[in-house]
C-alpha cells in the first residue's frame, strides 16, 4: 500500500499485516504494488527539491540523500506494501525453515541500457551486496547466503541459519547494471534513466519508454531533483514554482506549507529522532552518562517545536507503528534530579563538558532544539557546546567516529523489526556509535534466527527494552517522512521506507 496523506492506519490493523509479512514462508504472487492516489493521465515534467547533498548516483549507503530518486532509477526483487509483493522476482517459495529461498525472475525484464536481466546478474549483485565495502544496507544479514542461478530465470540462496527476514531486507537491495559507472550514470531496470547528473546541484531523469511494467510506466516524461544549501532556498523554489515537490520539509513549516495549498503526504512514522552517541571512551563509554542525558531530555518541548503534531514524544527505539512497540518502553521522562543522581553514579558529581553535533540543514528541528536541551543540562552540570556543520561535515564525522554526540534520525522501525538491524546505527559489532558488547549480539542474533511468530515478536520487544537501558542512541520523538506538494500534482505516493514511488505521479491536465 503506497502511502498518501492523511489516512493513518490503526495500531492493531499495521500489527497483523506486519507479523503476516514477517512470518510469510510460502510462495507469493499476484498484482504489484498501485498506486493509490488520485489518477490524472496528462505526461508532464516534475521536479523535486531535496537539501540533503547528492555526492554520487549509488544508491549505497541508503540515506535522505537517495530516499527521493532511489526508486525512479532502480527495482528490487520484492518490494514492501507492507507484506512483500512481487517485484524483480515474479514468484519465490521459502524452504528448510527459512534457510533456503528460491526466486523465479519476472520474464522479459531489462536494464535501460537494453542488458536483460537474468539470474546470474542477480547472483552478481546479491555477492556484490554483501561486501562490506560497498556499504549495502544488509550486507550482514546477505554475508552467510550461497547464492546460485539454477537456471536463467530462477535463483536460489541457501544460507547456514534460517533468515526469517531475507524478503524485507531484499526489499531495499536494489538491483543493478554493476558494469555501469555506478558514481555517475548507474543503470537499472526502474522507470527512469540519467540524463544528466552534475553533483550537489541536479539530477534530471527521463522517462524510460521500455519499461518493463507495463501497468506502472510512468506517466511523468521527467523525474528531475533539485539540490539546495538551505531550506529557505528550498521552500521559496516550491512556493514559486520551480520544483512541484520538496522532500523533508521542516517540521515547523507544516502550517504554513499548508496554507499555501500545498498538500504534505506523510508516512506513518518509522523512526525516530534521536541523539547519537559516541560510546568509545571517555565519559560517553559509562551507561549512566548515558542514561543520565538521556532522563535529561524534554520530549515534549521537542514536539512543541515541531508543530502541527505531526511528531509525538517517544522514548522507546521503535515507533508506535512497529508491532513491537511497548508503551511502558515509550514512556517518557524528564527528570533532571535523577539525571543529576545518574552523573553521581558515574563519577561525575561536577558534571562535564560535551560538544553535540548539528546541522541546520540535515535536522532544523533538532538545530533549535539543542539550545534548548543545553539549558537543562547546564542544570545538572553538563556543559554542551552545540557545533553547527554542514550537512557533508556532519555525514562525515558520523561515519568517521569523529564525534561525541550527533542529532540525528533514524528510520526503518515501523515494518519487520529485524530491519533497524542492517543498518550501521544497530549493527552488532558494527555501530556508528562504537557501541561493543557481547550481549548485544547474542540478543541479536537469537531474534533473527526466531521462526516462532510470538516468540520472534517478544525478542525484538526484549531488544527494544535493552536498546532503551544501554541508551547509545537516545530517541526523542517520532519522525515521519514529509513531502510538501504543490497543486497540480494529482498523485504522489510514498512507500513504507519513506521513498518517493515515482511511477505514482501524476499531474493535472
Amino acid at each position: 500500500m503506497a502511502v498518501k496523506a492523511p489516512l493513518p492506519r490503526s495500531r492493531g490493523s499495521l500489527i497483523v499485516a506486519l507479523v503476516a509479512a514477517l512470518i510469510a514462508v510460502l510462495a507469493l504472487s499476484g498484482c504489484r504494488p498501485q498506486s493509490t492516489g488520485l489518477t490524472g493521465a496528462a505526461t508532464g515534467q516534475f521536479a523535486i527539491g531535496q537539501t540533503s547533498p547528492i555526492n554520487n548516483l549509488s544508491p549505497h549507503p541508503f540515506s535522505s540523500s537517495t530516499q527521493v530518486w532511489e526508486k525512479a532509477l532502480f527495482d528490487t526483487l520484492v518490494t514492501i506494501d507492507p507484506d512483500p509483493k512481487p517485484s524483480l522476482a515474479r514468484t519465490w517459495e521459502v524452504a528448510e525453515g527459512s534457510r533456503t529461498y528460491t526466486f523465479h525472475l519476472t520474464p522479459g525484464v531489462t536494464f535501460t541500457n537494453g542488458t536483460p536481466l537474468t539470474a546470474q546478474v542477480v547472483v552478481d549483485n546479491l555477492l556484490w551486496a554483501a561486501d562490506p565495502a560497498h556499504k549495502v544496507a544488509g550486507n550482514a544479514v546477505l554475508r552467510p547466503g550461497q547464492p546460485i542461478a539454477l537456471d536463467p530465470n530462477t535463483v536460489q540462496i541457501r544460507f547456514p541459519a534460517p533468515v526469517p527476514q531475507l524478503l524485507s531486507t531484499l526489499a531495499v537491495v536494489p538491483i543493478i547494471d554493476l558494469t555501469s559507472d555506478l558514481a555517475t550514470r548507474p543503470v537499472g531496470t526502474g522507470p527512469f534513466k540519467v540524463a544528466e547528473f552534475v553533483p550537489n546541484d541536479h539530477l534530471n531523469l527521463v522517462r524510460n519508454e521500455n519499461y518493463w511494467d507495463a501497468t506502472r510506466r510512468p506517466s511523468m516524461s521527467t523525474f528531475n531533483v533539485r539540490v539546495y544549501s538551505d531550506v529557505s532556498a528550498a521552500t521559496a523554489a516550491l512556493s514559486s514554482g520551480q520544483i512541484q515537490a520538496l522532500a523533508f520539509p521542516p517540521f515547523d513549516q507544516v502550517t504554513s506549507l499548508r496554507k499555501q495549498g500545498n498538500r504534505v503526504v506523510s508516512t506513518d512514522a518509522p523512526g525516530n529522532f534521536m541523539i547519537r552517541v559516541n560510546t568509545s571512551s571517555g565519559p560517553l563509554s559509562n551507561q549512566k552518562v548515558r542514561q543520565a542525558l538521556a532522563a535529561s531530555i524534554n520530549r515534549d518541548a521537542f514536539t512543541q517545536l515541531t508543530g502541527d503534531g505531526t511528531t509525538q514524544p517517544n522514548r522507546s527505539i521503535y515507533p508506535p507503528s512497529s508491532p513491537v512497540f511497548a508503551p511502558e518502553v515509550g514512556r517518557c521522562e524528564h527528570d533532571l534530579a535523577h539525571a543529576r543522581d545518574l552523573l553521581v553514579q558515574a563519577g561525575y558529581p561536577d558534571g562535564l563538558d560535551l560538544t553535540i553535533d548539528v546541522s541546520s540543514v540535515r535536522q532544523p528541528e533538532q538545530t533549535r532544539f539543542a539550545q534548548f536541551w543545553q539549558q537543562d543540562l547546564a542544570e545538572i552540570g553538563v556543559r554542551l557546546k552545540v557545533k553547527n556543520v554542514s550537512g557533508t561535515v556532519f555525514s562525515s564525522n558520523i561515519i568517521g567516529g569523529q564525534y561525541e554526540l550527533s542529532a540525528d534520525w533514524v528510520p526503518w522501525g515501523n515494518a519487520d523489526p529485524a530491519l533497524i538491524f542492517i543498518t550501521a546505527t544497530f549493527t552488532p559489532g558494527a555501530t556508528l556509535e562504537k557501541f561493543a558488547d557481547p550481549e548485544y549480539a547474542r540478543i541479536v542474533d537469537a531474534a533473527q534466527t526466531e521462526l516462532d511468530p510470538d516468540d520472534r515478536l517478544a525478542a525484538y520487544q526484549q531488544i527494544n527494552r535493552y536498546l532503551v537501558d544501554q541508551a547509545f542512541v537516545i530517541p526523542i520523538a517520532t519522525r515521519p517522512f514529509l513531502y510538501a506538494v504543490r497543486p497540480g500534482i494529482d498523485s504522489f505516493d510514498v512507500d513504507p521506507f519513506g521513498m518517493v514511488v515515482a511511477t505514482s505521479i501524476t499531474s493535472a491536465a
